[in-house]
């Protein structure tokens, strides 16, 4: 009789079966174990406090200042980046930049118009566009559009003013606090001042720290990220001015830094590499009308746009995927044969243990 017990194959089935349900019960319960009913309490109360205050925004508009510096750019040095389309475009790093945002939100919609040198005639370096769910990407520069879903988008620092509590555009800061694995989770109280202190552990790796304040209704004032050494990777400050008489924040002044691996420890943060400031200038005007127009990223007919969430470009025939090598296809068909024929061989070896057994 053939012997299941001492068949490697069936031993191992058998251990992954039973080692499986296992598996799945601590990772789905990992955030409960993480934190407790208390500590999970203050996460709570932090995200409604967030989703309060905004709630009362239902749009705004708004100009920003942003000051860029880079210690580690002395010099203008152009860059190539190739586009998925073949071009390549040139990147400039600067010491210092300053660009004017103009800023327009209705609910979760959104737009970023970018102008140079921080004037509002200077020339427009690109816009962003939040509508529906989809994302709208135009520079003019190089008559480029493209369309992307939020988790398309490449790593960048939320535009939206409301979404600074947060380092990723892809994340929401409630996202962040609801999904993520919860380290710890504690009220603080020094000098009569009173914030909640969040620590998250993100899937990719490092710990960053959330400071919320009660003075600012507990939305996020400070937050930094930490390398698994303990230095820091960035360091991010928010300040907020009271809007709708009072009754809301928004923010002010928005600082984030960046710092090079095992060089800066916490509390320490002179020693930057590389520095952004966003400031508003001017007056917020909240809850006025907002069409649907404003909002929208109009490309103009020239524009050759690249539809991510299609995987397509307009102005060239069929997809993105038909233009590449013709071995990727191959590739597949022979992985195909070589597992088919290995499966071909296990069968007749155990067929072969079936007859001496």
């Amino acid at each position: 009789m053939f012997n299941y017990e001492h068949s490697p194959p069936f031993r191992w089935l058998i251990r992954q079966m039973v080692l499986l349900p296992w598996t799945l019960f601590v990772g789905l319960c990992s955030p409960v174990f993480a934190s407790g009913p208390a500590e999970r309490q203050l996460v709570d109360m932090v995200s409604c406090a967030i989703g309060g205050n905004y709630s009362m925004i239902e749009s705004a508009k708004l100009t920003m200042r942003e000051t860029a510096l880079d210690r580690s750019a002395r010099d203008s040095k152009p860059t190539g980046h190739q586009l998925p389309d073949g071009r390549t475009v040139r990147i400039v790093r600067q010491p210092r930049s300053v660009a004017l945002l103009h800023l327009l939100l209705r609910g979760n919609s959104f737009r970023c118009e970018r102008r140079t040198g921080g004037r509002a005639d200077g020339n427009i370096v690109e816009i962003h566009g939040l509508q529906d769910g989809v994302w709208t990407q135009y520079v003019p520069s190089i008559a480029t559009g493209w369309i992307r879903l939020p988790d398309q988008l490449p790593s960048l620092f939320p535009m939206d003013p409301r979404e600074s509590g947060s380092a990723d555009i892809r994340r929401r800061i409630e996202d962040i606090l609801k999904e993520d694995r919860i380290v710890q989770a504690s009220m603080v109280h020094q000098d009569k001042t009173h914030w909640v202190r969040i620590v998250v552990k993100a899937p990719e790796g490092g710990i960053t720290t959330y400071h919320f304040s009660a003075a600012n209704r507990f939305l996020p004032t400070v937050f930094y990220t930490q390398w698994n050494d303990g230095s820091l990777l960035q360091l991010v400050e928010i300040s907020y001015q009271p809007v709708l008489e009072g009754k809301a924040l928004f923010p002010r002044r928005i600082r984030r830094r960046f710092y090079d691996k095992a060089k800066t420890q916490f509390p320490d943060t002179t020693d930057w590499r590389q520095e952004m400031v966003r400031e508003v200038t001017g007056q917020v005007q909240c809850n006025a009308h907002i069409g649907e127009n404003e909002l929208t990223v109009m490309l103009p007919p020239a524009t050759r746009v690249v539809n991510v969430m299609r995987n397509t470009i307009r102005g060239l025939k069929g997809p993105i995927s038909e233009r590449r090598s013709i071995a990727f296809p191959l590739l597949n068909i022979l992985v195909i044969f070589v597992l088919f024929g290995a499966i071909v061989i296990r069968a007749h070896r155990m067929k072969k243990r079936f007859a001496l057994t």
